[in-house]
């Protein structure tokens, strides 16, 4: 099961000091948005000098990252608990040669044609059977990504090959295809209109580049994550493109531009 966001990561523990009075009974009640402690002690009150509030150690034994080339780039995962980064260990296993070596194991290839194609060098060293049919199209799902279905320079021969023998373990390279390349969400075809709509090209350049407005996103139910995937299908689209850009507006007095160097670029984020 993929998730967007770390849960219950960690526990905290409400401790008191029972040497002077001794806690009887502790009862937890729900509300709609808060949870009450009844604490009831053998005498008097509490004293406030008694209780402390302790975080316990982190549920994970260590992290590992797939083709991020920092901890930024994860966006909420990171931005919601940045502690758990630098408090478990890290293994960062990446293809980008701008991977800032965030982890405390680093397993980096920038020659590889993608994280996956790591992964499996990794799978077949542990064990010869430790890629099934499940695992097999996940992996052959990020070769063909990288390698946008083995059509820009990332591809190698040994991606060709790895992909014939993730095929012979039972990836269905068809049925990734389909999902990759020929099932887009109604929001993302909505946004990839609207930004054709708008599409400029500086000749000199070779820039194509295209704003987008917040009621865009509105209009479209899409959001801002979504740009990397339509420059992607532009760049894709447009061969006399050097450099692609949408420039869009993060707030109403905030823009901000999104760059894809055009074949350089495609499939490499992964």
């Amino acid at each position: 099961k993929v998730l967007h966001e770390l849960t219950g990561t960690q526990d905290f523990i409400l401790s008191f000091n029972t040497k002077f009075n001794k806690i009887i009974d502790i009862k937890t009640e729900r509300l709609e948005e808060e949870l009450r402690v009844y604490i009831t002690p053998e005498k008097g009150s509490i004293d406030p000098r008694d209780f402390s509030f302790i975080p316990s150690r982190f549920k994970y034994d260590a992290l590992i990252v797939l083709g991020s080339p920092d901890r930024e780039s994860l966006g909420k995962v990171f931005e919601d608990s940045p502690d758990i980064f630098y408090e478990v260990p890290v293994i960062n296993i990446d293809h980008h040669s701008s991977n800032d070596r965030f982890g405390q194991m680093n397993i980096l290839d920038i020659a590889a044609s993608s994280t996956s194609e790591i992964l499996m060098d990794l799978f077949e060293k542990m064990s010869s059977d430790g890629i099934d049919e499940k695992v097999a199209e996940c992996l052959l799902a990020g070769i063909i990504d990288a390698t946008n279905s083995f059509q820009n320079k990332s591809t190698t021969p040994k991606a060709l090959r790895m992909s014939a023998t993730l095929m012979g373990k039972g990836a269905d390279q068809q049925k990734i295809i389909r999902y990759l390349y020929k099932t887009q969400p109604l929001a993302i075809l909505k946004l990839w209109g609207r930004v054709m709509a708008r599409l400029r090209w500086v000749e000199e350049s070779g820039l194509v580049w295209a704003p987008v407005l917040l009621e865009d996103f509105v209009q479209s139910r899409s959001n801002p994550s979504d740009i990397a995937l339509i420059l992607d299908k532009v760049a894709e689209n447009y061969s006399n493109g050097k450099i692609f850009m949408v420039v869009y507006n993060e707030t109403p007095e905030k823009l901000k531009a999104v760059l894809n160097p055009g074949n350089n670029f495609i499939g490499n984020r992964r």
